[in-house]
């Protein structure tokens, strides 16, 4: 046998260990996508139940959120306003994550979808929200602020059961 026909198999196997590297990187970063992307939604759900769980756990953010839901946004003490601005804010904040966690491709478009529903129903639920939304969607991100004005200018104001949402 001569040199160059060894030098001709060596090659072979050396561009054979090279395309074999290449589709181990690619199942390698394939599956560490997944996890990234796993984690992202479980942060982002993680993020929601804290927030159902605060509503469910206190009474006051609870009757708070009843009269919001009733229409009586105008029986609510001052304390009970702020408690409903900051968890509105609370809210929308975790809104606008998933939006971002959508936008850059770590949540899933049926993850999104599913948000998008949530605040439709929160639009359709209380009825001083788009009020609220007026004043405070200005401090949110640009994208995410043309998502929600489309959402509540889609949609007519009714009442709905609170266990609903």
């Amino acid at each position: 046998m001569d040199w160059e026909a060894v030098g001709a198999i060596a090659e072979l196997f050396g561009a054979l260990g090279v395309i074999a590297s290449l589709i181990y990187l690619a199942r390698q970063i394939s599956h560490n996508s997944k996890i990234v992307q796993g984690s992202t939604n479980q942060a982002v759900a993680d993020s929601a139940q804290a927030r159902l769980l605060s509503a469910a756990s206190s009474e006051s953010l609870a009757e708070v959120m009843s009269k919001l839901r009733a229409g009586d946004g105008d029986a609510l003490t001052e304390t009970q306003s702020r408690q409903a601005f900051y968890y509105r804010h609370a809210t929308f904040r975790g809104f606008e994550n998933v939006f971002f966690q959508h936008r850059s491709g770590l949540s899933s478009d049926r993850s999104w979808d599913s948000y998008e529903r949530l605040i439709r129903l929160q639009f359709e639920a209380e009825q001083d929200l788009r009020d609220w939304w007026v004043g405070s969607g200005p401090i949110y991100d640009e994208e995410f602020r043309t998502v929600v004005d489309g959402i509540a200018a889609s949609i007519k104001p009714k009442q709905i059961e609170a266990e609903k949402i």
